[in-house]
């Protein structure tokens, strides 16, 4: 699969990738109590994880946080955004740290403590530039095993854009739409307050489609068929799902 993806996005060589990073359990650890704000109201916990491109991080969504901040301040100060960041980025690390709520920052730490990490937030989030990004390393796909609402602000009719729409997966917005992002921002508040999470949490059809079973058998007959018609085929066997770990 690995020389499959290379061969379609060759720039992606130099970057360490695990293939198929969302095939694992679904998420099963327990909830810590909730993080307070000063006064003890409990805080709205929203998290992304991944890399912060530059590209990703647009002023409009700044935009929109400062307006949501002059709108509804009290709100605000229950509001934190958590980056769990794949690498150092002095450009993101920047960016977030000029934003008007609550944030946190975690660098490089992507095993266990984050599975619990997102799955204490409350809302996962997404900020994808691409509007064609391969399904399989799509974040929405990475997300579903936590069974939590997402927050795509992404390209409008793009891969992820479908995703959360086609299968109400939660939140979504237009990159590049300041008020679209705040009026996201406060649906997801008015949806806390009122206890409807629950609502915006993948079904269990869309967890079997884009579990292991399902997406080893399109991979592989994706594989199979990429291999077959390729100059420079790559070798494949073919192995029966049974057989995987």
């Amino acid at each position: 699969l690995r020389d499959v993806e290379l061969a379609a996005f060759p720039e992606m060589k130099n970057v360490p990738v695990v293939i198929l990073p969302h095939l694992t359990k679904i998420c099963s650890f327990s909830h810590s109590p909730r993080n307070t704000v000063k006064g003890g109201e409990a805080l709205l916990r929203i998290a992304f994880a991944g890399t912060l491109r530059k590209k990703r991080v647009q002023g409009v969504f700044a935009d929109a946080l400062h307006e949501f901040v002059r709108k509804s301040p009290q709100l605000a100060e229950t509001l934190q955004i958590t980056f769990h960041l794949a690498r150092p980025n002095p450009h993101a690390e920047a960016f977030i740290r000029s934003l008007p709520i609550h944030t946190k920052i975690t660098l490089g730490c992507f095993d266990d403590h984050l599975d619990q990490e997102l799955v204490n937030a409350h809302v996962l989030m997404d900020i994808e530039a691409e509007e064609d990004k391969p399904l399989s390393l799509t974040k929405v796909v990475n997300y579903l095993g936590y069974q939590k609402p997402i927050w795509a602000i992404c390209m409008p009719n793009g891969t992820t854009w479908e995703l959360v729409t086609k299968h109400n997966l939660g939140y979504y917005s237009p990159l590049w739409d300041c008020e679209a992002i705040l009026s996201s921002l406060f649906e997801i508040c008015q949806d806390w307050r009122r206890g409807r999470f629950s609502e915006k949490c993948p079904s269990a059809e869309v967890l079997e489609r884009f579990g292991p079973k399902a997406q080893i058998e399109d991979l592989l007959a994706l594989t199979m068929n990429v291999g077959s018609k390729s100059k420079t085929s790559v070798p494949v066997r073919e192995i029966p799902i049974k057989d995987w770990p």
